[in-house]
């Protein structure tokens, strides 16, 4: 079930400001996947939580494609789920990921 990347591959990775700086929390990810591993900025945030969260993003929706495959090739996606069985939902989560929802 993997779809075309059209964000930014990760590895992504978060850079958390000294603790009382008015300095953001920065997700940095690859500029060029052959310039040797440097990082090009992709956004700045306030809360680091959140910007953890973002730089986890391109790990935890490859997991659920890959999750989600294995699902439906184990019999686990039935008609019977009726799309609220947990690989349903995964398949719409990484639509919604992916801008392919609707």
């Amino acid at each position: 079930m993997s779809s075309e990347t059209k964000h930014t591959p990760g590895p992504w990775a978060v850079v958390v400001p000294p603790a009382g700086t008015m300095q953001r929390a920065r997700v940095y990810g690859p500029s060029n996947p052959n310039d040797g591993g440097h990082y090009a900025p992709l956004c700045k945030l306030s809360n680091v939580s959140d910007a953890r969260l973002i730089a986890a993003a391109p790990d935890l929706l490859g997991l659920l494609e890959e999750w989600t495959a294995d699902q439906t090739e184990c019999g686990c996606d039935t008609a019977a789920c009726q799309g609220n069985c947990l690989p349903a939902r995964s398949r719409a989560a990484i639509a919604k990921a992916t801008g392919q929802e609707g």
